[in-house]
């Protein structure tokens, strides 16, 4: 969604980006902003590459990630730092936020379930009707003890920046190895014949 007359920053949702050069509302959009946001999906690093390649240069191109659950981004874009291409730029102001291994153990460089590990100002504390709260605990707090799990496959890198790799309660286990769905997109999206794509799980008997 874009505002004509707000003229340094635009935001859209990362599915609508994976051919941003095909897309013209999206590329009016980038065309004047000094800063460009992505929320929804991941966005792959052929979008980001696409973007300065073919539609601006001088453009702060920032995925974020979050939810309307906590009102607020576990990651986000900020303009004192390098951009990469693929990568969410930062963790989030008041925001814990880690990535753990199935034993609750920090991860660097590795995928991992995205956490926060302390309370942040804008978690909320509880569910409508759930008045002995065991819904809220069984949603977020149940995985990890006390320890806030958002249930996305991410990584923090090696620029201290975080890459989403998709909904981790949507893993994909071939041959027991853990891909998440953006790992699949992120391929496809830099393959001109493929315009769409869904990945879903298959069992075979």
């Amino acid at each position: 969604m874009c505002c004509p007359d707000l003229d340094s920053r635009a935001g859209s949702s990362g599915r609508s980006r994976p051919r941003p050069w095909r897309n013209s509302c999206f590329c009016a959009a980038v065309a004047s902003p000094r800063a460009s946001s992505s929320t929804g999906s991941p966005l792959p690093a052929a979008s980001y590459e696409a973007i300065y390649r073919d539609i601006k240069q001088d453009v702060q191109v920032c995925s974020i990630t979050g939810g309307t659950d906590i009102v607020s981004c576990f990651g986000l874009g900020c303009p004192l730092l390098p951009v990469y291409p693929g990568e969410i730029q930062c963790r989030g102001l008041a925001m814990s936020v880690d990535v753990f291994d199935e034993d609750g153990h920090p991860l660097r460089g590795e995928p991992g379930e995205l956490v926060c590990t302390a309370p942040f100002p804008s978690m909320p504390l509880g569910f409508w009707n759930d008045h002995d709260g065991r819904l809220f605990r069984a949603a977020y707090f149940e995985r990890y003890p006390n320890v806030w799990h958002h249930s996305d496959h991410a990584l923090i890198t090696e620029h201290d920046g975080l890459v989403i790799l998709g909904r981790s309660d949507a893993m994909l286990k071939p041959g027991g190895v853990r891909i998440g769905t953006g790992e699949l997109y992120s391929a496809l999206a830099g393959m001109g014949e493929v315009l769409e794509s869904l990945a879903v799980g298959q069992r075979f008997a």
